[in-house]
């Protein structure tokens, strides 16, 4: 009782969200699966012990000091668990049972993989308030950081200027949005040859081995690097860090809304909206706050109403907020039907895909397999991605997710605590809000995609470069230095 008072004294808005996400999960849980009063019990006995697994491992009720796996797992109760009830009792299907009892071990098992990695690593809750409450160090000149961002720029607007010239200015998928509203069909087909068929797996006319390059531009090098010279700019408030840091925002942006997917520009204001949670310690302005939750919402609202037929800015809101809301767990059941019923265990098949695809080897393409099982008369190079447990199932079945789920909860607070010891510099707090998003991601892919393709691996490696180049760049300047004062002595 003394530690739930005190939960409460310390975290006020503890209370009303166990209250809120309990009503939430009642209601859909009465609605969506028409429980009986047991089963309602039952499943509110294991959510309130996930609720405490997770406050005790990860500090979940503390808004102002978030952590890399509290926020994936408030996303994961907004996007997958709550509405995984509506989507059982739409289902008649025997595999919806599967499919909750998933979701529900996810619940467990996170938090459990948080505590192990806790336990492994003696990590306490206050290095990560240390890390919040911590001055940003910046050195007091940044002409090596600055030389060092701006080279990796310049790869970045030479990668850009490769893509356009690949593609004819018309037939852009954003120029042609606005030009031809609501074309859906040649709109859906751009958009498939501004990006996809560039990948060499399709064998298109379009395909190139640089589309790992141009993946890797709008996973990666454009994010982090408007992340990290933003971040200078704010710390240091010079200009030349506030023309790069505009030139890069809003290269990276048309780059990133050129193929009018969705995601990519949402994603670049979502790591902003982190990384400037992260510099303010914790704290955010309503005004702040507001703004960057409607500059994220934004790009896909206006590609909503101009690209797929929306009847109107309320229509796009509400198909944008479905898409958050809904249709990642109606997704994920998917695959609980396809496996192993229309489809084996692939028993590790799915989760080494990137590395079979790297070494050209054959693999199963999961995605595409599952969205034609979906939609059998739909676009042939058609994806149909999902949270990461039914990559788990469709390898391991619920062992698969239980097991991968403790493994995903170990990697977030391995990747926390790694962050949490280190100086809090731009680098450390670019790669901070880098893994909110990426480990975010969970709720829509597989965690060996996560790791690669969403890019915690080569972040890590990225920022471990930029600091090796920077220590170099700065050595060899010390180095002229010495040799030039040299000079003049020994003549």
């Amino acid at each position: 009782m003394r530690r739930l008072q005190r939960v409460a004294t310390e975290n006020p808005l503890a209370a009303p969200a166990v209250l809120l996400s309990t009503a939430a999960v009642v209601t859909a849980c009465v609605y969506g699966a028409h429980a009986s009063f047991v089963g309602t019990v039952a499943v509110l006995a294991v959510f309130w012990a996930s609720l405490w697994l997770m406050h005790m491992t990860a500090g979940l009720f503390d808004h102002t000091r978030l952590t890399i796996p509290s926020f994936f797992y408030v996303s994961y109760l907004a996007m997958i668990y709550v509405p995984s009830f509506v989507v059982f009792g739409e289902r008649i299907h025997p595999a919806r049972w599967t499919f909750l009892i998933g979701v529900h071990l996810v619940l467990l098992m996170v938090p459990l993989g948080i505590g192990a990695m806790s336990l492994i690593a003696r990590y306490r809750r206050t290095e990560h308030e240390r890390f919040y409450t911590a001055p940003m160090v910046v050195p007091a000149v940044t002409m090596v950081e600055f030389h060092v961002t701006a080279l990796l720029c310049v790869l970045a607007g030479l990668i850009t200027i490769t893509y356009f010239a690949q593609l004819q200015f018309g037939r852009i998928p954003l120029v042609y949005m606005f030009t031809h509203p609501n074309d859906v069909d040649n709109l859906l087909q751009l958009r498939e040859e501004a990006f996809k068929l560039l990948d060499p797996r399709w064998n298109s006319a379009s395909s190139s081995g640089l589309f790992y390059a141009y993946l890797f531009l709008r996973t990666l090098l454009y994010p982090f690097l408007i992340l990290v010279t933003w971040g200078y700019y704010l710390c240091t408030r010079e200009r030349r860090w506030l023309i790069l840091a505009v030139a890069t925002l809003v290269f990276g942006g048309l780059y990133a809304a050129a193929s009018i997917a969705r995601a990519p520009l949402a994603a670049i204001v979502m790591r902003l909206m982190f990384f400037y949670y992260v510099f303010r310690g914790g704290q955010m302005g309503r005004r702040m706050t507001t703004a960057l939750v409607v500059g994220m919402l934004a790009f896909p609202v206006l590609v909503t109403g101009l690209a797929y037929g929306s009847e109107g800015v309320a229509d796009a809101f509400l198909r944008v907020g479905k898409r958050f809301f809904y249709t990642p767990a109606d997704d994920l059941y998917v695959y609980f039907e396809v496996f192993p019923q229309h489809a084996d265990y692939q028993y590790g098949g799915t989760l080494m895909k990137p590395l079979l695809k790297l070494f050209e080897l054959p693999y199963f393409y999961i995605e595409n397999f599952v969205y034609l099982y979906q939609f059998p008369n739909g676009v042939q190079t058609g994806h149909a991605n999902a949270a990461f447990l039914s990559n788990l199932h469709a390898d391991f079945g619920l062992v698969g997710v239980a097991l991968g789920s403790l493994v995903a909860g170990m990697l977030m607070q391995g990747v926390q605590i790694h962050l949490a010891r280190q100086r809090k510099t731009i680098l450390a707090a670019a790669v901070f809000a880098f893994m909110m998003y990426a480990f975010w991601v969970l709720n829509f892919g597989s965690i060996t995609s996560v790791l690669g393709t969403n890019g915690v691996i080569p972040v890590l490696v990225m920022a471990w470069g930029m600091r090796v180049l920077t220590r170099v760049a700065r050595r060899a300047a010390a180095t002229g230095r010495e040799v030039r004062l040299a000079r003049p002595a020994s003549a």
